[in-house]
C-alpha cells in the first residue's frame, strides 16, 4: 500500500477545516486558495480586485485590534496575488 503524499494530506486537513469551518467556510477556502494571510485578506477591499485582469492587489492588512496597516505598493516586489487555477 502507498502511504498518502504530503499534498494529499494537506488536502484532507483543508476538507477537515472547511466542512467544520460554519459561517467563515468562504473565508477560509479564499485564504487556502489565494494564498493569503488572514490579515491581508481581512484587509481587502472590493477597489483592491480587478476583476478584468484577475487579480487582488494588496494594499493593506487588517491587525488584529481591527486597525487598517497601509501597505508600500510602489516598491518593486510589493505583494500582489492573483488566485490559482
Amino acid at each position: 500500500m502507498l502511504a498518502p503524499s504530503a499534498a494529499t494530506l494537506a488536502l484532507i486537513a483543508l476538507n477537515q477545516i472547511f466542512r467544520f469551518a460554519g459561517a467563515y467556510r468562504v473565508l477560509f477556502e479564499f485564504l487556502a486558495y489565494t494564498w493569503l494571510r488572514i490579515s491581508d485578506g481581512l484587509g481587502l477591499r472590493w477597489c483592491d480586485v480587478d476583476f478584468e485582469a484577475g487579480v487582488l492587489h494588496v494594499r493593506q492588512q487588517l491587525s488584529r485590534h481591527r486597525t487598517p496597516k497601509h501597505l508600500k505598493t510602489d516598491v518593486p516586489g510589493a505583494r500582489s496575488c492573483s488566485p490559482r487555477p
